[in-house]
C-alpha cells in the first residue's frame, strides 16, 4: 500500500513541475517578445529618414496673401524694411536660398503679393528645373532667352500659371564653369495690380 502511495506521488510530481516550467517559459516568452518589439520599434524610429531639402526651388505660392506677422512667426530671422513708397519688404535666408517678399495694403492689412527665391544649383541643369515645373504646372505660357556665346552668360525666363491669378516666373542665369543660378518669382496678380496702382499715384505726372 505504501509502495502504491509512493508511486502515485512520483506520477503527480513531474506533472506539477512540468506545469510550473511551462508557465515560467510562457511568461519569459511574453517578456522577451515585448522586449524585442520595443527594440524593433526603437530601431525603426531611429532609422526613419529625415526629409531632405528639395533640390528644386519651392514656389511657396500658398503663402501669397499672408501678412508680415505670419512670416515673422514662420521665419524668426526675417528682416523687414520698407520701400520708398511705404510698402513692407521682407528678406531672409532659408534652405540655402535667399527669400524676398513684397507686401501691399489690402482692406487695411498688408498682404504678400510677390515671393522671390534666389538660389544657385551645383550639378543641376536648367532643363531639370524646367521639366520639374512642367510636371507640376504643364506647358509654359512664355519662354524668352537671350543669345548665348561660349564666354557669356545666358539669361532665360519661363512663365507658368500656377492657378487663377497666380503666376510663376522662372529666371535662369547660366554662366560657363559656374553653378546655375535661378530666381523663382510667384506673384498674386490681383494684389500686384493694387501695388502698381498705389505706386503709380506716387509717380510724377507727365
Amino acid at each position: 500500500m505504501s509502495r502504491l502511495y509512493k508511486n502515485r506521488n512520483r506520477v503527480i510530481k513531474p506533472s506539477s513541475n512540468l506545469s510550473k516550467i511551462l508557465i515560467l517559459l510562457t511568461l519569459a516568452g511574453l517578456v522577451l517578445s515585448g522586449f524585442f518589439y520595443a527594440t524593433l520599434m526603437y530601431d525603426l524610429e531611429k532609422e526613419t529618414p529625415i526629409e531632405k531639402v528639395s533640390k528644386y526651388p519651392k514656389t511657396y505660392a500658398k503663402n501669397l496673401g499672408k501678412s508680415p506677422d505670419f512670416f515673422k512667426k514662420e521665419y524668426p530671422n526675417l528682416f523687414l524694411t520698407h520701400d520708398r513708397f511705404g510698402n513692407s519688404v521682407a528678406h531672409f535666408p532659408f534652405e540655402n536660398a535667399k527669400y524676398s517678399i513684397w507686401f501691399v495694403a489690402e482692406s487695411g492689412t498688408e498682404r504678400a503679393f510677390r515671393i522671390k527665391i534666389d538660389k544657385s544649383y551645383e550639378g543641376l541643369k536648367e532643363k531639370d528645373i524646367t521639366n520639374h515645373f512642367a510636371k507640376l504646372y504643364g506647358r509654359t505660357v512664355d519662354v524668352q532667352c537671350d543669345h548665348k556665346t561660349s564666354s557669356s552668360t545666358q539669361h532665360c525666363r519661363y512663365k507658368w500659371w500656377i492657378r487663377n491669378a497666380v503666376s510663376l516666373d522662372l529666371y535662369s542665369r547660366l554662366t560657363p564653369n559656374r553653378p546655375l543660378t535661378v530666381s523663382a518669382v510667384t506673384t498674386d496678380t490681383y494684389l500686384a495690380g493694387k501695388y502698381h496702382r498705389k505706386v503709380k499715384g506716387f509717380l510724377p505726372r507727365e
